[in-house]
Formats: structure tokens, C-alpha cells, sequence
């Protein structure tokens, strides 16, 4: 509205202001077009310094993001610009969950942070903030028609990282697949072992514990089948000794059975999750 009022108020001083020369009596007629452009210039130079007419409205998003590359290590990849390390000259590429397509921060009016939460797995969050001046109401829109009716005041970008996620720079990102490979061998062969550790040392405890039960009843039983056996004490701890090697072989087979069959899966989670940690930590060390 108000630019086209311009434009014809323009139009209108300039036709005063030629008649002003052939009749001074247009004189004030020029004066008031020369001065309803100036305020019109004003409030057009208002609203665009000092967003006249707008207000500021906030709204905030919070959407789950997968990792911006696809990778066994989910990470979360950014791009310095500057020659520091200044949170203000990155650029994070992020992915929105179920979508293959990653995205940008933006590089005016904004604001990052990087926030590592207490627990591993799942996605990390994006909580988007975007502050804009809009217009009151209809009146003053109508009035700048033509104007940009949505202006971006300031953009906050806070990413929620879970512990096991890695946030790497774009060069420290192309590292990512030669240093983990060959850290996610060594993890794996120490995991095994610890897993073996693990179910050997449980065995162990188990059968230290039925043993002793198990051999004085067997002995118990031969010795009442053969009471003879008690009178040659060379005889008695022979038989000790027999039962118990057959009382352990027999407990170490049936208890190591029952251990892979209810223990062991969870024995490898614990032990996959504690290798992935320490994975991950080294991995901080040697790209972070």
C-alpha cells in the first residue's frame, strides 16, 4: 500500500512542483507532497531498520536425527570454515531420521551448541530455535504490502549427541573408516577373549560351588554299597579323588551348557557395549 501511496504522491510532486514555476501559488502543494514523501520514505526505511509494525514470534522444533553419514558409528559431521575453533564458523550437515537427504545450519543470525547427553544409543535430537518478525496484524501488512512479511531474527541450533556418537569434522570424517576398521579388529579380538574370560570364570564359580555336594553324596553312596573301602584309608582317598574328577568333568560340561544356553547372550551384549564405549573413546582420541 504504502508504495504505490509513494508512487503517486511522487508523481504528484513532481507535476507541483513544475506548476509551482508557472504559479507560486502551487507552493504549498509542493511543500506537503515533498514532505508526505520524505515520511513515507521514513516508514518504508523504519520498517526495514526497525521492523516496524512486527513483533517477534519463537518457535522451537525438536526432531531426531540419524547419523549424517551412514556408518556402523553414528556421528554427527561439520565443516570449519575459520581458522579456529569457533562454534560460530561451523557448518553442521545433519539427517533427519528416516530421510536420506542431510541438511545444513544456516550461516546468518544463528546459534550452535553441541550438548553430549548421559546415555548411549538411540538418535541424537536437533532443538531448532527460530525467532522472526511478522507483522501485528493485517492492517500494518497491508500497509508495507510488498514487503518481506517473515524475517528471520536469530536461528539457535542445539544438538543432543548420545555418548556413543562421535562429532567429527568433515577431514576427520573421511578418517573415520581406515582408523575404525582397524580399531573394530582389535576390539573384536578382545572381545572374544573377554567373553571367554567371562564364561570360564562363571563356570568355575558354578561348579566350586556344586562340587563339594555332589562328590559327598556319590562317596557317601559307594561307601555304603562298599563299606570295606573306609578300613584302607588309601583305598577311601582314592575314591575321594576319582569322584571328584568325575563330579567336576560331569558339572563343568552340564554347567558350561547351561551357561551358553542363558548366560552367554548377555555376556556378549555387555561385553559388545563395554568394547563399543572404549571404541568409541579411542576413536575421540584419534579424531576428535
Amino acid at each position: 500500500m504504502i508504495y504505490i501511496f509513494l508512487f503517486v504522491i511522487i508523481t504528484a510532486f513532481c507535476i507541483s512542483a513544475v506548476a509551482m514555476f508557472l504559479n507560486k501559488r502551487y507552493i504549498g502543494t509542493t511543500l506537503l507532497t515533498l514532505l508526505l514523501v520524505i515520511g513515507s520514505l521514513g516508514l518504508i526505511a523504519k520498517n526495514d531498520n526497525d521492523h516496524l509494525g512486527m513483533h517477534v514470534t519463537e518457535s522451537t522444533t525438536t526432531t531426531k536425527l540419524a547419523s549424517s553419514y551412514r556408518s556402523q558409528l553414528p556421528f554427527l559431521v561439520y565443516k570449519q570454515l575459520g581458522t579456529t575453533k569457533q562454534m560460530s564458523e561451523r557448518v553442521y550437515s545433519y539427517r533427519i531420521a528416516g530421510q536420506s537427504k542431510r541438511q545444513q545450519t544456516k550461516l546468518d543470525h544463528f546459534q550452535i551448541r553441541v550438548i553430549r547427553k548421559n546415555q548411549s544409543g538411540g538418535h541424537a535430537k536437533l532443538v531448532k530455535t527460530v525467532k522472526q518478525y511478522q507483522y501485528k496484524n493485517n492492517w500494518w501488512h497491508g500497509l508495507f504490502l510488498g514487503s518481506k512479511a517473515k524475517r528471520t531474527k536469530s536461528t539457535s541450533y542445539v544438538f543432543e549427541v548420545p555418548q556413543d556418537w562421535l562429532v567429527l569434522e568433515s577431514k576427520q570424517a573421511k578418517r573415520l573408516p581406515t582408523v575404525a576398521k582397524k580399531l573394530q579388529a582389535q576390539a573384536t579380538q578382545t572381545g572374544e577373549q573377554a567373553v571367554k574370560h567371562q564364561v570360564t570364570q562363571l563356570v568355575t564359580q558354578q561348579v566350586k560351588a556344586q562340587a563339594p555336594a555332589a562328590v559327598t553324596a556319590q562317596v557317601k553312596a559307594q561307601v555304603s554299597a562298599d563299606p570295606a573301602v573306609m578300613q584302607n584309608q588309601t583305598q577311601y582317598r582314592a575314591l575321594q579323588q576319582r569322584v571328584t574328577a568325575q563330579v567336576t568333568a560331569n558339572l563343568t560340561r552340564q554347567v558350561t551348557k547351561q551357561v551358553e544356553t542363558k548366560q552367554l547372550p548377555q555376556i556378549k551384549r555387555q561385553v559388545t557395549a563395554k568394547a563399543k564405549s572404549k571404541l568409541i573413546q579411542t576413536l575421540r582420541q584419534e579424531l576428535e
